[in-house]
């Protein structure tokens, strides 16, 4: 049996690359915008045979239970998270079933998810050997029972005639439509981003008169708060002039009292030298008062010795006096 696809080494270095890429949200918006669209672009040709037909419907989930197309596939990707390379092979296959689902699609609306499960199931068996057990897909899916999704997979083998190979030209094809898509897709995004610049210019425009006007505030404010400032900084020059004035007439009124008290210090110190003379005037006159009064005291006594003295000769003289008239 052949490869299901040509080996890797055998590939251009830009599909290598894709597949071996890591699956990030970009690819998974890409692979379920692109399956539906080629599903929804489906048109009924000519009938298809009655038991390919009975086939595809049999065993079908009830369309109402269903979620959309692009969820249910978003949220299988996010589910089983296969490698980039089964999400883009899986999406040749659909393409091959494009045609050959035409004739039914009209008939059951819930084969969108049927065909795309059962593709991206072939493309994981096919491409990946730690692969999924079909009983994982069914718990992926969240709507089929893993009987549904065994008669899937082989209804889509059965309409495939088996032939699930992929050559270059396949996956070239599936990247010219991811090129397309992101082109689509950042398309709106440059437009959105052109439209946002010519918002943010208008608005600059528009904000141009309020932002000057708002400078011219801003620089009004500034200069009075700059005015205040000076005002406050010379009033505190005031106050402090004021406060040194009041500081030196305090020094000056300190200064003058102390001269006073000295002034009065010496008073008193001339005061107590007059009266410690006078005291020594005083002391020195009783001192010669005492002298004199001893003195005289002295001559007086010796008066009185003198005045004794010449009684007693004259008494002496007078008793001896009739002792020699007598003789």
């Amino acid at each position: 049996m052949p490869p299901a696809i040509e080996p890797m080494e055998c590939l251009n270095v830009g599909l290598e690359k894709l597949f071996l890429s890591p699956v990030n949200t970009e690819m998974v918006e890409f692979v379920a915008d692109y399956a539906t669209k080629v599903l929804d672009s489906i048109q009924p040709p000519a009938p298809m045979n009655a038991s390919a037909i009975s086939a595809i419907t049999d065993d079908s989930a009830s369309s109402s239970a269903l979620p959309a197309t692009i969820d249910f596939i978003k949220d299988l990707l996010q589910n089983s998270k296969v490698p980039a390379r089964c999400l883009l092979s899986s999406l040749v296959y659909i393409q091959r079933l494009k045609e050959k689902l035409a004739a039914i699609e009209c008939i059951l609306n819930c084969s969108h998810h049927r065909v795309f499960l059962a593709c991206l199931i072939l493309a994981s068996k096919n491409l990946s050997d730690g692969c999924p057990w079909n009983r994982h897909w069914a718990e992926y899916s969240m709507v089929f029972s893993l009987a549904q999704v065994n008669s899937m997979e082989n209804q889509v083998l059965d309409v495939l005639n088996f032939d699930i190979r992929i050559a270059e030209a396949d996956l070239w094809h599936i990247m010219d439509g991811a090129l397309l898509y992101r082109q689509q897709q950042q398309q709106p995004k440059q437009q959105q981003q052109q439209q946002l610049q010519q918002q943010q210019l208008q608005q600059q425009q528009l904000q141009q008169p309020q932002q000057q006007q708002k400078q011219q505030n801003q620089q009004q404010q500034q200069r009075q708060q700059l005015q205040q400032q000076q005002q406050r900084q010379l009033e505190q020059l005031q106050q402090q002039h004021q406060q040194q004035v009041l500081h030196l007439e305090q020094l000056q009124q300190l200064q003058q009292k102390q001269k006073e008290q000295q002034q009065h210090l010496r008073q008193q110190q001339q005061q107590q030298e007059q009266k410690l003379r006078l005291l020594q005037q005083l002391q020195q006159q009783r001192r010669q008062q005492q002298t004199q009064q001893q003195t005289q005291q002295h001559h007086h006594l010796q008066s009185v010795s003198s005045s004794a003295a010449i009684h007693r000769g004259a008494k002496a003289a007078a008793k001896y006096a009739p002792s020699r008239t007598k003789c």
